[in-house]
């Protein structure tokens, strides 16, 4: 006798894990969307296409955007997160973001059809190293010759990661012809015009912003403590009330001396340890703590060169590569979608 209920404003779910290939190695949107109307279908759950607004301060009500109430024993807030432009309302509107499949394809047509001397990824992590090594090989295919330039404000390329795999990291992007410049930040873009915050300019030039993540703003609206980013803080069994819980993303569970990373695993396994949790809570059981398991990361990029860790193991070269696309293959949604991206990918390898 339980209804369940899924809320979100898009139609589709949107596999982030590839959207930096789109640009490198042409993978079709379709691989990458799956309707949720028929994922609910298949788990007997309601899917309503809508914007949350806010949760009721006893964690029972959600609040949507067309008016409709739903009111609920229990709440599962899996937000994730957005590209954070730190309040910068004109960076917001002039560069490029990779935050879904729309997204994806609107930078595709923007290289296709443009003509730039100047490729700048404004950021240094995950996603700016990769979105920079997919726009080499997009370059390197349609043999054109420009400049890719990944500023990073910090000191250093990838934050806290271990030095061994900034250095690998770093030169794969200079063999890559990918500049690095640290200590600086992308300012203003207009018209093609690029400045950063050292007072360089850029002609003829398209920003790609990948410099840091936050939570909707619907998060922001929830009576809950939160970090800096927005995400909100949970206890040892990812509660934030005893009837709403967070998970993925958009949840802090803390970890040493900040929050545990955000990792697609932890946000499956998480919303697994929820489900559980909230089933305990209705037959009065004692809820589990969420214990997590880490089987580590990997740092793609589309030259076929990749570094990580991977059960606690350093990794580098061509192995990680096939990992990371085995993985996208496995968790991908849909027979037909994982065969179709297997194929593909396959038949990019081989060429």
């Amino acid at each position: 006798n339980l209804e369940t209920v899924l809320v979100d404003r898009r139609q589709c779910f949107n596999f982030l894990p590839l959207l930096p290939d789109v640009l490198g190695r042409g993978i079709p949107a379709g691989l990458m969307a799956y309707p949720f109307k028929d994922i609910c279908s298949g788990l007997k759950a309601r899917f309503i296409q809508d914007i949350a607004q806010a949760v009721s301060p006893d964690g029972r009500s959600l609040y949507l955007g067309s008016g409709l109430n739903i009111d609920c024993d229990y709440i599962l807030l899996a937000c994730g997160t957005e590209t954070d432009f730190h309040g910068n309302v004109s960076l917001s509107e002039s560069t490029y973001k990779l935050d879904n499949v729309s997204d994806a394809l609107k930078l595709r047509q923007a290289i296709e059809i443009g003509c730039y001397d100047n490729y700048l990824v404004a950021g240094g992590g995950y996603t700016g190293i990769e979105i920079a090594s997919n726009l080499s090989l997009f370059l390197r295919e349609k043999r054109r010759r420009s400049r890719i330039i990944i500023v990073e404000k910090s000191p250093s390329i990838l934050g806290p990661l271990p030095e061994w795999m900034k250095v690998y990291v770093k030169n794969d992007l200079a063999a890559c012809g990918i500049e690095v410049k640290t200590g600086l930040s992308v300012t203003e873009t207009r018209a093609g015009r690029s400045v950063l915050s050292d007072g360089s300019v850029f002609g003829k030039s398209i920003v790609v912003w990948a410099a840091g993540v936050k939570t909707p703003d619907f998060i922001d609206r929830i009576p809950a403590r939160r970090t800096p980013q927005g995400r909100l803080k949970v206890d040892e069994c990812l509660r934030i009330s005893r009837t709403c819980f967070a998970a993925g993303d958009n949840a802090c569970l803390s970890a040493g001396q900040g929050c545990l990373r955000m990792s697609v695993q932890f946000a499956i396994t998480q919303g697994e340890s929820c489900a559980r949790n909230i089933l305990n809570d209705m037959d009065s059981l004692p809820p589990r703590e969420y214990r997590p398991f880490d089987p580590g990361y990997i740092i793609p990029m589309a030259n076929d060169r990749a570094c990580g860790i991977i059960f606690g193991l350093p990794v580098r070269g061509i192995l990680p590569v096939f990992i990371h696309y085995l993985l996208c293959v496995w968790r991908n949604r849909g027979l037909k979608n994982r065969i179709r991206l297997a194929l593909l990918l396959l038949k990019k390898a081989v060429r």
